[in-house]
């Protein structure tokens, strides 16, 4: 065991540490954790449009029945979040990307957003016609009926003609591409916007305004001809189609699509028991090197979790099966219980059980945070990072709550999870809101307690009987 610790930090722990400062992996997680804000708010709303009560509530609860008559009132929290949350990624991944590279945040969201709005293709609306009506005419209106009649008309007579002028709706927005779907195509539109706005300004690229122009005014300026490039690069999107019709029936370059088609299989695998598996094992592995696993492997897996909880959500409102079974909100309910490695058991056994003293008074610090998910202080300060007492159990617990939370909800035992709330909120009430309601999410969630305090307790006891040891010689008094 102390050879696979001396291996993690000595082997391990640099090359994690070079991915983790990576920029764009920085921006994507840094720019999603205010989404996710919104992600909560929308959940919110939607469990109120859908309270986790029996069908017969309905019949005699004047407030239930009101919802039930005014489910799109409700919902439309939830419509103005998650319906467009790609929006709001573009604009808080541009504005990291901004603060990184020492640019001008409003001007990089701008442009991004510009970009994002250019990989679809807007349609005319269709235009509303004037509305024909049967009238009476009379003096008032005679003058102005002779002018549009092809007919003699007298007072007193009812024509059939058209009322008011034909109306042009302007353009529709294909806003499937707003919500998740289009997240993957949101981080293209930033990186590329981002690469030719530092481009333009280390080459110098960029229209420099004279002395006593106000600061505004000359970033406004600074960021015309990155603008100007941007739109000119997004706009081969729709010219190429246009060039060449037989090529591009749908008239666009669908960068949607083709992402889509090229990476169809990442949704496939990460809602498996093996995409499960490789997201538990690789968050508790990077935890145990010291860096935030979460925040590491969630850069990679967010966007495609968005779009799970978006798509188990419109089933939900759709009174449709719920599709997706591995959500970030499994993980949060089931799998990490007290933080990553799940370590509320180890805290328990910490204020407790250890007989070292050192253990039990840090045991009794931690525990409260520990309940609301906050286990800094257990993984830092028992330490977990490079401990070979708890490298095993670390990793080893998370993956039978996966397993066992796998099992249950694909055997149909507990609710699939169709909401998100607050991650500080304690794990039982997480798991009975994620899932809609479900009683049985509060058992799923003590089993994995107690296996995963079973799966700690002999290293643990190892442990302690070590410090227990060593605080109790005479050279430690």
């Amino acid at each position: 065991m102390p050879k696979i610790a001396t291996w993690i930090e000595e082997k391990l722990v640099p090359k994690l540490g070079a991915l983790s400062n990576n920029m764009y992996i920085t921006c994507i997680k840094d720019g999603m954790v205010g989404v996710m804000g919104l992600a909560i708010i929308g959940s919110f709303f939607l469990l109120i449009a859908y309270p986790p009560v029996p069908a017969s509530w309905y019949e005699t609860s004047n407030i239930l029945k009101w919802i039930a008559n005014n489910r799109t009132v409700v919902l439309m929290p939830y419509e103005a979040t998650m319906n467009v949350i790609a929006l709001f990624s573009v604009f808080g991944i541009a504005s990291v990307y901004a603060k990184l590279n020492n640019l001008t945040p409003i001007s990089m969201s701008m442009l991004s957003i510009v970009a994002f709005f250019m990989t679809m293709k807007w349609t005319p609306a269709i235009s509303r016609p004037a509305i024909q009506k049967t009238i009476e005419v009379t003096a008032e209106n005679i003058e102005l009926l002779q002018q549009i009649s092809p007919e003699t008309i007298a007072i007193g007579q009812m024509i059939t003609t058209f009322v008011g002028k034909s109306q042009n709706l302007g353009l529709n927005i294909p806003v499937e591409y707003l919500g998740s779907k289009g997240l993957f195509v949101g981080f293209l539109c930033v990186f590329t916007a981002g690469k030719i706005m530092t481009t333009f300004r280390e080459k110098k690229w960029t229209i420099s305004m004279p002395e006593g122009v106000p600061d505004a005014v000359g970033k406004a300026f600074d960021s015309l001809l990155p603008l100007l490039a941007t739109v000119s690069l997004f706009g081969l999107l729709h010219l190429i189609p246009a060039l060449l019709p037989t090529y591009f029936p749908e008239g666009i370059i669908n960068l949607h699509t083709l992402l889509q088609k090229l990476f169809f299989w990442l949704p496939w695998i990460i809602d498996s028991y093996i995409g499960a598996f490789l997201v538990t094992f690789f968050i508790s592995l990077f935890w145990v090197a010291g860096i935030h696993g979460a925040a590491m492997v969630n850069a990679f897996v967010t966007p495609v979790f968005i779009q799970f909880l978006h798509s188990n959500s419109q089933a939900l409102i759709n009174g449709e099966p719920i599709p997706h079974l591995v959500t970030n909100q499994f993980f949060m309910a089931f799998v990490w219980l007290g933080g990553g490695g799940a370590t509320l058991g180890l805290a328990l056994l910490l204020a407790f059980v250890a007989r070292s003293e050192y253990l039990k008074t840090f045991g009794k610090t931690a525990i409260v945070p520990s309940m609301v998910n906050i286990n800094e202080p257990i993984i830092f300060g028992t330490p977990i990072v490079a401990n070979s007492y708890f490298i095993i159990p670390f990793i080893l617990g998370p993956l039978v709550n996966m397993t066992v939370a796998y099992l249950a909800i694909h055997f149909e035992l507990v609710n699939r999870t169709v909401a998100t709330a607050m991650w500080t909120l304690p794990g039982p009430i997480y798991a009975f809101i994620a899932t809609g309601g479900d009683w049985r999410a509060f058992v799923l969630f003590f089993v994995n307690l107690c296996l995963t305090t079973a799966i700690y307790y002999p290293f643990f006891k190892a442990y302690d009987n070590k410090l227990f040891s060593e605080e109790n010689t005479p050279d430690s008094k």
